[in-house]
């Protein structure tokens, strides 16, 4: 038998498979395996609401945990990168840095229980768009790893990287890049990009009833007054971080 044949006739047997199987199935299983999309929009919006209820209430801990950050790193390694060469390898500390602001600040915003077990339920949620569904499941990774990654040792590894004479980061520094990129949580669209929560809630548009559409809009009131602190936060944090490595910018 060819190699086409085989493979037809797998792909015949597969499908009689799965027609039996539906066949076996009872109506309201099938029923429940279709996607409700009201429901799942409905779930999405009440875990994000919740979390930003608590960050609301954290974001102030959050600040200073930030600015302890800030003269850990001042104490330990000043003037650290005065004499860096301003390289590809610069940029990648300069990345690392805003990453490591990044988890500093959610660590202390909301739990880390919490942000797994939402991670968790957001990754069971489903839609008939397969593009939302995966975006959605693409934020849970996403969630999960800042929840399960602890900020690098800077001040060591720039001193790796400056005992290498500037050759090369440690492997711990592009690990730590590596996986952080993986979770970006930029999207393209055409020729542009935002991020995967606007595309998000933009795709969930369709599915919200008033109800659902009261919760988006409390989201966007309490997602608004924590991310100025975050952005105040971290530029702050960035410009004292580069003033305390002996650098004008990170």
């Amino acid at each position: 038998m060819t190699v086409p044949a085989v493979r037809s006739m797998v792909q015949r047997l597969g499908f009689a498979l799965a027609c039996a199987v539906c066949a076996c199935m009872p109506v309201p299983a099938l029923a429940a395996a279709r996607p409700n999309n009201a429901a799942a929009t409905h779930v999405y919006l009440q875990i994000v609401r919740d979390t930003r209820r608590v960050e609301s209430v954290n974001v102030g801990a959050s600040v200073a945990a930030i600015q302890a950050l800030e003269r850990h790193i001042a104490g330990e390694c000043s003037e650290a990168l005065a004499y860096a060469p301003r390289d590809v390898a610069y940029e990648e500390i300069g990345a690392e840095v805003e990453y490591m602001l990044s988890i500093v600040f959610d660590d202390r915003l909301v739990p880390v229980a919490q942000t797994l077990g939402d991670a968790r339920e957001l990754a069971a949620l489903s839609w008939s768009n397969h593009r939302l569904t995966q975006l959605v499941r693409d934020q849970a990774a996403e969630e999960r790893a800042f929840a399960t990654h602890a900020p690098p040792n800077l001040c060591a590894q720039i001193a790796a990287w400056r005992e290498s004479s500037y050759t090369a980061l440690p492997a711990s520094s592009t690990r730590f890049l590596a996986e952080m990129r993986a979770s970006e949580s930029e999207v393209s669209i055409g020729l542009h990009e935002e991020s995967r929560e606007k595309v998000i809630d933009r795709l969930l548009k369709p599915y919200e009833r008033p109800s659902e559409r009261r919760l988006a809009t409390s989201i966007l009131d309490l997602g608004k007054r924590v991310e100025a602190h975050l952005n105040a936060a971290t530029k702050s944090a960035e410009t004292q971080l580069a003033a305390a490595l002996g650098v004008a910018v990170l």
